[in-house]
């Protein structure tokens, strides 16, 4: 079985999308901070954020080079700044096209733009290894109605 590690460096490797490819970016900090700030400390909220925070599998930073990084919480918040008015794709991994990896990218999509407003959002796309059974089809429709463009790795 194919894991999102290979998925993810044969993505890389297709050079269909290039730039600087972060793994694992942390989101939803300003919604943490609204939600629990007035029941926690700043210390506890950063706690919380390293912990509990969603993760987006894979951003690209377009136009820049960089080595693949899959940073900290902590050095995330520090990256964030050097990438202000920066081009990004954000993206979900799946081995196989589903509807929950719809719903993924788009609440990711939310949380990275709630925390991020600075960094602008080139598009959002879903990198599966392949599409799956019939009932795919419905949902790369779907895709197709919110914006989010499907990458299939898998050779024919």
């Amino acid at each position: 079985m194919v894991r999102e590690e290979d998925i993810v460096r044969s993505f890389i490797d297709s050079g269909i999308i290039r730039g600087w490819f972060i793994r694992e970016v942390p989101v939803g900090l300003n919604v943490y901070k609204r939600l629990f700030s007035k029941a926690f400390s700043k210390k506890e909220l950063e706690t919380l954020f390293r912990v509990f925070s969603r993760r987006i599998d894979l951003i690209c930073v377009e136009d820049v080079e960089g080595p693949l990084l899959r940073p900290t919480p902590e050095e995330w918040l520090e990256l964030r700044r050097k990438l202000k008015g920066c081009n990004v794709w954000l993206f979900e991994v799946k081995r196989v096209l589903n509807a929950e990896a719809v719903g993924e990218i788009l609440i990711n999509e939310y949380l990275f733009r709630k925390d991020n407003p600075e960094i602008n959002v080139a598009g959002k796309g879903i990198i599966c290894w392949e599409i799956g059974p019939p009932s795919s089809a419905l949902v790369k429709d779907a895709c197709e109605a919110y914006g989010v463009k499907v990458f299939t790795i898998k050779q024919k």
